[in-house]
């Protein structure tokens, strides 16, 4: 959960240095991300059918290597159509993670355990949105003065 959670909001940052790498107003540098919540949140309804229907290894495992890939070409972009879409791609291997998850868990009697690990995983988002999205802020600022000091663009 702490990995997923650190997925979507691992541009947030960066929006700034996005902007003048690849030169993007600033009406579309949220579509990234939007996109990644949006499709997600569709192909969790698609994993979550499947997840019944078929061999749960093999959608479990066919979310995470499309999860992993758009992880990889999100960090390699080179253009915002390829950030774009990448972050697309990651959304929908994202989407196997909750209901999959969540349906291993139901089936298992431990009330008591589910409730404590809700609220052990509730906490742990809230604490990495609080002291993450700082650590983010501060080190994408220390990248892109490093950056700008280094560039041959005007």
């Amino acid at each position: 959960m702490f990995i997923s959670i650190a997925c979507q909001n691992m541009l947030i940052p960066s929006y700034s240095i996005i902007m003048v790498e690849f030169n993007v107003p600033e009406a579309y540098i949220a579509l990234p991300d939007a996109s990644f919540v949006l499709i997600s949140a569709g192909f969790a309804l698609v994993w979550g059918y499947y997840t019944d229907r078929i061999n749960r290894t093999m959608v479990i495992l066919a979310g995470a290597f499309s999860w992993t890939i758009g992880m990889l070409l999100t960090a390699f972009s080179i253009s915002f159509i390829m950030l774009l879409s990448s972050r697309a791609l990651s959304g929908a291997g994202l989407g196997c993670v909750l209901p999959v998850g969540y349906s291993i868990i139901s089936e298992r009697n431990w009330a008591r355990t589910i409730f404590l690990l809700r609220a052990f995983v509730d906490l742990e988002i809230s604490l990495f949105i609080i002291i993450g999205g700082e650590y983010f802020h501060y080190f994408s600022s220390i990248f892109y003065k490093s950056a700008s000091k280094g560039s041959k663009r005007g």
